[in-house]
């Protein structure tokens, strides 16, 4: 199989994801609903993560794993990282993640001409209470999002150029979220989290990346924000009582210093980003696409296309809903 061909394959495997997990977690809702009446438990937080994980995570992807099974495979060469290096790169996500979600934002507000900024997995992740959503955003999908966005699809991209595998990768990681406010930061992240995995060989590093800034800024942040009420500390001032004043104070000390921390980590990582970004190597590969060849080949092709008009057609429907 050509280039053409394998980057079109993994673009259509993409598609599948998203195509699969929207049928199948739509039927699990038609059939909770049914059965909610009898089955109270259906109707629950628990459920909507069942929900995700057996449409995402247990149909979807495995489903995609089918498509990309004829594809051969290049597995890139095994080195370990050191601590210092695997915390380099650990802080070069912070930024990344700031940057990318500043730009989803600013642009979901100019889009809905002001209408919603917000991040639609963010708002599920404030509303739902299930330990399910813990275990799902901490562990299921950074691994199984690793394993299928970086190494079963680097494997088989790779040997057309390190660049062009990484890029390709990061762009189908950003548009497979089908919103706004994910879009730029998983595209960005996804760039980091491929060349650790193409310089390494080893999934494990970008697993455990993803694993870490997934629990902080999912797990950590809704804790943290969750003991500081803003209305009880403007009830607080207006009841001029000291003593619920006091009781206010541990709570905006504590967001305080969860977001002294994490742009003190952002600060960080800038400086390590841009060092980083001085080192980056890429190696010569057996089937390297030719320069004026590669947005031809990489992203002109079916499977790249009909998977594009799927997530503009989801993105679209999200900004108006």
């Amino acid at each position: 199989m050509n280039a053409k061909k394998t980057f079109s394959a993994s673009a259509l495997a993409v598609l599948t994801v998203g195509v699969v997990s929207f049928i199948v977690a739509n039927l699990m809702y038609f059939a909770f609903s049914l059965l909610q009446g009898e089955y109270p438990f259906l109707g629950s937080d628990h459920a909507t993560w069942i929900i995700q994980i057996t449409a995402m995570y247990v149909t979807a992807i495995p489903a995609a794993l089918c498509v990309m099974l004829f594809l051969p495979k290049y597995a890139p060469e095994k080195r370990s990282l050191g601590a210092a290096e695997f915390f380099r790169y650990l802080l070069c996500s912070f930024p990344l993640l700031v940057a990318g979600n500043l730009v989803g934002t600013l642009l979901t507000l100019v889009l809905t001409l002001g209408r919603s900024a917000s991040n639609p997995v963010q708002q599920i992740l404030t509303e739902n209470q299930s330990p399910l959503m813990y275990v799902t955003v901490v562990l299921i999908a950074p691994v199984l999002e690793e394993l299928f966005f970086r190494k079963v699809l680097i494997d088989r991209l790779a040997v057309y150029g390190e660049k062009n595998a990484i890029l390709f990768s990061a762009i189908l990681f950003g548009i497979f979220h089908g919103n706004i406010g994910q879009l730029f930061y998983a595209a960005l992240i996804g760039l980091l989290f491929g060349y650790v995995y193409v310089r390494t060989g080893k999934i494990r590093y970008s697993i455990l990346i993803h694993v870490i800034i997934n629990f902080i800024g999912s797990v950590v942040s809704l804790f943290v924000l969750k003991l500081f009420q803003p209305e009880a500390l403007t009830s607080a001032l207006q009841s001029g009582s000291l003593d619920q004043i006091l009781k206010q104070i541990p709570p905006l000390l504590a967001v305080g210093a969860y977001f002294i921390s994490y742009y003190g980590l952002v600060a960080l990582g800038v400086v390590m980003l841009v060092k980083t970004i001085r080192r980056l190597t890429f190696a010569p590969t057996a089937l390297e696409i030719e320069k004026g060849k590669r947005i031809k080949t990489v992203y002109v092709n079916a499977g790249f296309i009909i998977l594009s008009v799927y997530c503009l057609i989801k993105i679209v429907i999200n900004l108006l809903t």
